[in-house]
């Protein structure tokens, strides 16, 4: 046993001989100091390469990653830089990022009749707010005054489910046995086509009993394993720019994060290998999302490979976020984190049936991965969720079931519509990123300023996209648009852009 995996079973040890280190324990208030992670204790924030930078408390704000001088300007008054330059504010993949959530927070005051917030949770004041809500907000503003927004900033699907699915759950809401509450981990027939679906795309062999849980969506898979592995205090790695529910979930537990940058030279991939030793000494848990929200990277082999070695070097147990699985725009499709070698030792996999089968309003999804972590994993979402309605699982067992055709007829459809969208916004002089799957496009700005140049293009050109610092901080000067509108739709959103650029780039 290495020092690392010493350090991170001793609070284990001192409750439990049979919970695996990295499962969150609930312990005694009494006793909490001997076995949660020190509120004080600090991570360097500072690229690898610089070992003088300060460290910071975990009890502190969260800090900014990008360095001040590359901060861009608050307005836009023109947008100077050349379009296909990388914005300044780019973090190279080999310097890691810190940020930290607080965990020791000021006392509240005392509740009065008058003052009845005092009642409130003090790791309520820790939970950043949800970026999607204040996009939705603002495009409903300047709709309620009269403007006509193509909205771009969102990912609600666009179209219907496949009409199979559709008859599924027709027919489910007619069975009696659908009537009464499903079984706690899921119904044994959806479990089953969940393990058949990972057995026919990816070579995996699961338990449908031990090693599946049937979800409402991937977002609750997201916070029942944060719930599950993260005591307060707790160090969380991200990749950045990262799904914004990676760190607002860990804000509720009261954990610690630290981002890996990533870059468009190495196609938004993280260099695992590149993060301080230390880091992985500290950390519980490695998120990783494949294909990427909001980048459209894609995971390679060697990078799984990776994870799951770094894993079991320092006892980490590595997430993948596969939502978007099945929606890639290669010839080989998008892998999954599960057909790795060892994987199953160290890995936890969150799956969506809303991406694949277009159904997000009906909420289903399912959490994969190693047995023990599993059976944890289990008695959390069994106090904390609630169960996947019953029809929903009789008709995401008729998706999964079936010959995927359906989801890679979807997965070209997103890439004609992003190929509309990169040459559209080509003759307004703005380059996207290369993509290999997913949603979402994703573009530099042409000054470097994501959250001054979101504002521009819903007051100049009508059109809502998302800022990439709302992906975290390394997400900086990008701005992220949905893939989830008409190839003309998209096309009249880039000429939009187009006929209002000007003399602004």
């Amino acid at each position: 046993m290495t020092q690392a995996t010493a350090a991170k079973t001793t609070a284990s040890a001192q409750t439990t001989t049979s919970t695996p280190a990295n499962i969150a324990l609930a312990i005694d208030a009494a006793t909490a100091t001997a076995t949660v992670a020190d509120p004080a204790a600090t991570v360097p924030v500072m690229p690898a390469s610089d070992a003088s930078a300060a460290p910071v408390s975990a009890s502190a704000a969260p800090v900014a990653t990008v360095p001040a001088a590359s901060t861009p300007a608050t307005t836009v008054p023109a947008f100077a830089a050349p379009a296909s330059t990388v914005p300044a504010v780019t973090v190279p993949a080999s310097a890691a990022h810190a940020t930290t959530i607080p965990t020791a927070l000021a006392p509240a005051t005392t509740a009065t009749a008058q003052d009845i917030t005092a009642n409130i949770a003090d790791r309520v004041r820790g939970i950043p707010a949800n970026p999607f809500a204040a996009a939705n907000a603002r495009v409903a503003d300047y709709r309620a005054a009269g403007h006509d927004i193509i909205d771009l900033s969102q990912g609600n699907p666009d179209g219907k489910p496949p009409q199979f699915m559709i008859d599924a759950l027709a027919e489910a809401a007619q069975d009696p046995a659908d009537f009464k509450y499903p079984a706690f981990s899921g119904k044994p027939a959806f479990l089953k086509a969940a393990a058949g679906w990972y057995r026919r795309e990816f070579g995996v062999i699961l338990d449908p009993a031990t090693q599946l849980l049937a979800t409402a969506g991937a977002s609750v898979g997201i916070s029942v394993v944060i719930q599950t592995l993260v005591n307060a205090g707790d160090l969380v790695v991200l990749v950045g720019p990262y799904y914004p529910q990676y760190e607002g979930s860990t804000a509720v537990v009261q954990g610690r994060i630290y981002t890996i940058a990533t870059s468009p030279e190495r196609g938004f991939l993280p260099d695992l290998d590149a993060v301080p030793q230390e880091i992985w000494d500290q950390a519980k848990l490695l998120i990783l999302n494949y294909p990427n929200n909001p980048t459209g990277a894609v995971a390679t082999p060697g990078l799984f490979e990776t994870a799951v070695r770094i894993g079991k070097e320092h006892h980490v147990v590595i997430v993948n976020d596969f939502a978007y699985a099945g929606i890639g725009y290669d010839a080989q499709p998008p892998i999954s984190l599960l057909s790795t070698p060892g994987a199953l030792d160290v890995s936890l996999e969150l799956c969506s049936l809303s991406k694949m089968y277009m159904i997000a309003g009906w909420r289903g999804g399912f959490v994969a991965g190693n047995a023990q972590l599993m059976t944890a994993v289990k008695s959390v979402h069994a106090q904390t969720s609630l169960l996947v309605s019953s029809i929903v699982q009789d008709a995401g067992a008729a998706g999964l079931n079936s010959d995927q055709s359906t989801v890679r007829a979807l997965a070209n459809r997103y890439h004609r519509r992003y190929l509309a969208l990169r040459d559209g916004l080509a003759e307004a002089g703005l380059h996207l990123t290369d993509s290999h799957g997913g949603l979402f496009a994703w573009m530099p700005v042409p000054n470097g300023d994501d959250q001054a140049f979101a504002r521009w293009l819903i007051d100049k050109a009508g059109v809502a996209v998302i800022p990439g610092s709302d992906f975290g901080p390394t997400g900086a000067g990008y701005v992220r648009f949905s893939l989830l509108m008409p190839e003309e739709t998209l096309a009249q959103a880039a000429h939009r852009i187009r006929d209002a650029r000007g003399d602004a780039w």
